[in-house]
């Protein structure tokens, strides 16, 4: 069970990130992803993305981890973390994109439009 403080203290980094990821130029993202299709399998389509740039550069712990090999994380990096990549799809979302992650490089992000 999540306590309160735990959850003010989420709140207030997402509300942070959300701030913060807000004034990125999203107008521009979303038109550098228009200009960009992409294959998408091998079906033939293709999805309008384009990239971000890495995790390491990004999010506030600049670390690349998985729920089950995160030695390299604490926990408070990881609430962090957690709390900025919520922020990142709430700001796509309201833009009609997503987020993901490369294909050949996990540690590469993308916003792609819905």
């Amino acid at each position: 069970m999540v306590n309160e403080a735990t959850e003010a203290r989420f709140t207030k980094l997402l509300e942070e990130y959300y701030d913060s990821i807000k004034g990125w130029d999203w107008d521009g993202i979303k038109a550098d992803a228009e200009n960009n299709p992409q294959p998408d399998g091998e079906d033939g389509n293709t999805v309008k993305c384009t990239f971000l740039g890495t995790v390491f550069a990004l999010v506030p712990s600049g670390k690349y981890y998985t729920c089950f090999a995160n030695s390299n994380v604490e926990e408070d990096e990881a609430e962090k973390d957690e709390a900025w990549f919520e922020a990142l799809d709430m700001i796509a979302a309201e833009h009609d994109m997503y987020i993901f992650n490369g294909e050949g490089d996990p540690c590469d992000l993308f916003a792609a439009i819905s």
